[in-house]
């Protein structure tokens, strides 16, 4: 492995002489998809009876929320992913323009009690790609240490921001409207608030409840704003906190954090807190975790198990 995202996705590197069959390398689209935009979804049927192709379309754009299965690796936090049209029943795959060009990625995860699969632009991934391709490691990928929601701007005035701000940001939404002919894109652009705080021991400068209004000099209406908490270690921020507009100094976080030591103990596997846990958990109450665990080991009979873990987290806890 190459390079490691923000828990989105990995880049591998292989010996291509090992391959005993022809390689072709993908084209990436250049479009951002954008609610009602066509596509088409290439991959592979759940069942496993084969590959699917649908022609389907983008429904709604924005940030996962839920309660996430902590034991996943792959969790993808503050980030605006895609769901389509559910016509289909495709596991992972690729989203593709008519052209062929990949324009997502089409990938599951687990959100307590079922998977969910949503799409990831390729926008995403293309400053690391292209680093890569000239041969240069991105820098390590970092973080804001909470997890984001979005919140309609008829909810806002209750959190204290002002009517100067909400009417600013309509105006902005319908020059856009205007000079870019997307009607569809106009509940996209909607304020952004802190939903939780980690709980880990590393600063993070916001508060849960915080509006974020501005990064530096420029306003925050979506995810993709917020792309620069991924090289800087500092960022300048403009929030509502406690219906009072204030200035902070937010500090991220790295998120490339490997196990030096796995441990295998009756059928659990033992192992450090990944990134997002902190944010699942109520409190940490230790730096070791159960990431894994197999069914009729002595793990299970006495309930060393992630699921445990899980309903303790629900409950409150001892």
């Amino acid at each position: 492995m190459v390079y490691e995202h923000a828990l989105v996705f990995a880049v591998i590197q292989y010996d291509t002489s090992l391959v005993q069959c022809a390689i072709v390398c993908v084209t990436f689209s250049k479009r951002k998809l954008q609610v009602g935009d066509k596509t088409n979804i290439y991959g592979l049927n759940r069942d496993g009876s084969g590959p699917c192709a649908v022609n389907t379309a983008v429904t709604s754009i924005g940030p996962l929320t839920g309660e996430y299965e902590p034991e996943l690796s792959y969790h993808p936090l503050n980030v605006e992913v895609l769901h389509l049209h559910k016509d289909f029943i495709c596991d992972a795959g690729v989203l593709l323009d008519d052209d062929g060009d990949v324009e997502a990625l089409w990938l599951p995860f687990l959100t307590a009690p079922v998977e969910t699969h949503v799409g990831v632009q390729v926008s995403l991934l293309m400053p690391a790609l292209e680093k890569l391709q000239q041969g240069i490691l991105p820098p390590e990928c970092r973080m804001l240490n909470v997890e984001l929601a979005k919140v309609r701007k008829s909810d806002v005035q209750v959190f204290g921001v002002s009517k100067g701000m909400i009417l600013l940001r309509i105006v902005q939404e319908f020059w856009l409207i205007h000079h870019k002919d997307m009607i569809e894109n106009f509940p996209q652009r909607k304020f952004i608030r802190v939903a939780k705080v980690s709980c880990s021991q590393e600063p993070t400068g916001l508060a849960a409840g915080d509006i974020l209004l501005m990064l530096g000099d420029n306003a925050v209406t979506q995810m993709s704003d917020l792309r620069d908490m991924l090289t800087l270690e500092n960022l300048s921020m403009s929030v509502v906190r406690n219906r009072t507009e204030i200035r902070v100094n937010v500090p991220t976080v790295a998120t490339s954090r490997r196990s030096d030591r796995v441990v295998w103990f009756s059928g659990a596997q033992l192992e450090p807190p990944h990134f997002p846990l902190p944010l699942c958990a109520r409190k940490l109450c230790s730096q070791i975790f159960v990431t894994s665990w197999r069914s009729g080991s002595p793990a299970e009979m006495y309930n060393l198990s992630v699921y445990h873990w899980r309903q303790w987290r629900s409950h409150g806890g001892p």
